[in-house]
């Protein structure tokens, strides 16, 4: 776990640990299922590589938690919450350069009421 970074990103960090292992726990059964009933290898191939891609369509998901978290920190934290991290949260990149701009996020997680 993150221990230098703001409590903001600590849970960001756990959240998406947790969501990694449970996703590779998942796709790891489904390749066992795939490798024990399709006995040709080609078939087996464009199946596992179709799963792949499901798999990336997942991990774009795990981005949005990132803006969700990020959204949420900077709303509700009231504790010590580095623009670095406030930008890898909206962005999914840490900053190369002082003054580059930040990608606001597509949508808003938590609207003032």
């Amino acid at each position: 776990m993150l221990t230098k970074y703001s409590q903001v990103m600590r849970l960001n960090d756990l959240i998406r640990s947790e969501m990694f292992e449970r996703e590779n726990y998942l796709f790891g059964r489904i390749y066992t299922i795939l490798d024990a009933s399709i006995s040709d290898s080609e078939q087996r191939k464009g199946l596992k590589d179709l799963v792949r891609q499901i798999r990336e369509d997942i991990n774009w998901n795990m981005r949005t938690v990132n803006r969700v978290i990020g959204q949420f920190g900077e709303k509700f934290y009231k504790g010590d919450f580095p623009e670095d991290e406030r930008c890898y949260l909206k962005t999914g990149e840490w900053p190369k350069q002082e003054g580059e701009p930040n990608l606001p996020p597509t949508q808003n997680y938590f609207p003032e009421e």
